[in-house]
C-alpha cells in the first residue's frame, strides 16, 4: 500500500472588481494513491468546495502591485502568481504547517512519550493552485468550469 504523503491545496482570492489578488487560504490533506496523478486529480475535486472552510491569510506586504502611479502593498496581479508559487511556495507551505496538529509519538510499552512530532510538508510538497473569483458581495466560485467562469466574466461586466 502507498504511503500517505501531505499534499496542499492553495487558493489565491482575486476581487473580480479590480482584477487583483488580495490574499490566499490553504488546506493540508494526508492523500495516499498510487501515483501523483491521482492525488493531484483529488486536490482538484476538493479545490471545487474545501475554500469555504480555508482560513483566509493576507500576503507579506512587501509583495505589491504598481496600479495608476500607486503602490498597493501586500496584492498580486493574477499574473504574478505562477512566479510567486516558484520562488515563494515554501512561504505557503510553512504557514499552513504551523496550523497542523502534532503527531503523538508512543514509547515501546503504549504510553505517549513525552514530546509529540510535528508534521512536516515535503521539500517539494505535491499542490494544486486555484484562482477563487469574488465579487461585491463576497461570493466566491473557483475559476476552473466553464459555468464559473463565465460567472466571473459575467460579474467583471456588472462592476464595469
Amino acid at each position: 500500500m502507498p504511503t500517505p504523503e501531505l499534499c496542499m491545496n492553495l487558493w489565491f482570492l482575486i476581487d473580480i472588481g479590480s482584477g487583483l489578488c488580495y490574499g490566499w487560504c490553504g488546506r493540508v490533506y494526508r492523500l495516499q494513491g498510487v501515483d501523483d496523478a491521482e492525488k493531484i486529480r483529488l486536490l482538484q475535486q476538493l479545490a471545487e468546495t474545501d475554500y469555504a472552510t480555508a482560513q483566509r491569510e493576507p500576503f507579506p506586504k512587501q509583495w505589491r502591485v504598481e496600479r495608476g502611479g500607486h503602490t498597493l502593498e501586500a496584492h498580486l496581479t493574477p499574473a504574478q502568481i505562477n512566479l510567486t508559487l516558484a520562488q515563494h511556495l515554501d512561504f505557503f507551505a510553512r504557514v499552513l504547517e504551523a496550523g497542523l496538529p502534532p503527531l503523538p509519538v508512543y514509547q515501546i510499552d503504549g504510553t505517549p512519550a513525552s514530546h509529540p512530532t510535528s508534521q512536516r510538508l515535503p521539500t517539494e510538497p505535491l499542490y494544486v493552485a486555484t484562482l477563487l473569483m469574488e465579487n461585491d458581495r463576497g461570493e466566491m466560485r473557483p475559476y476552473t468550469t466553464p459555468g464559473n467562469k463565465a460567472w466571473a466574466d459575467a460579474e467583471r461586466l456588472r462592476l464595469m
